[in-house]
């Protein structure tokens, strides 16, 4: 039977190699990470290859045009993450994003950001549409509002091809200072979040 001494001994002997191997495993586990990063930066995997998960992208219909004219007449808009013909990226990851449903006081928020931005009139129902509502400016005849009841999207037109004046009445001086003055503009309506 062991003494108590001895005991002790071979417990702090148990401990010390217990300490050193915890620090050991930290000390090979860092060097561990330090070397699968470098060899990951110069042997980087290959992209995993893409699903279908949405379905294959449809061919491109390009307009028809008579036999005579040529391909010149064609305006082709680039539309990429990288907005350059450089080599893309290969894999992009792609987020499903529900469709809003309608809900129960929808008219009521519709109208409130009507109202926020100058629409007091009574909207009526754009034809051939389910809940697109329509706001016109009893003040002014060229500016109106589009609204989607469902999703809450808007469109605000106005017809500055007739009132020339909208122009001189602002002063951009650089574009930092349009985006400020956007983002003030949808800051006020409510429709900027802060993530």
């Amino acid at each position: 039977m062991a003494t108590l001494t001895e005991t002790a001994f071979y417990t702090r002997k148990g401990l010390k190699i217990m300490g050193f191997g915890i620090i050991a495993f930290f000390i090979v586990r860092f060097l561990f990470g330090i070397a699968a990063g470098i060899w990951l930066s110069i042997f980087p995997p290959a992209p995993p290859p893409p699903t279908l998960a949405f379905g294959k992208l449809p061919k491109i219909q390009f307009p028809q045009t008579p036999i005579g004219s040529s391909s010149a007449s064609f305006i082709y808009t680039l539309e990429t993450v990288e907005p350059t013909l450089s080599p893309q990226t290969p894999n992009l990851k792609v987020f499903f994003i529900p469709k809003p449903a309608p809900s129960f006081g929808a008219a009521d928020k519709m109208r409130s950001q009507a109202s926020r931005l100058g629409f007091t009139a009574e909207p009526r129902r754009i034809p051939q549409t389910v809940n697109q509502w329509r706001f016109d400016n009893n003040i002014n005849p060229l500016h109106h509002l589009d609204y989607d009841q469902t999703n809450g999207n808007f469109h605000l037109y106005y017809d500055f091809r007739y009132d020339l004046n909208l122009f001189s009445q602002r002063n951009f001086v650089s574009q930092t200072d349009i985006i400020t003055q956007a983002n003030s503009f949808f800051s006020n309506l409510g429709l900027i979040t802060k993530n």
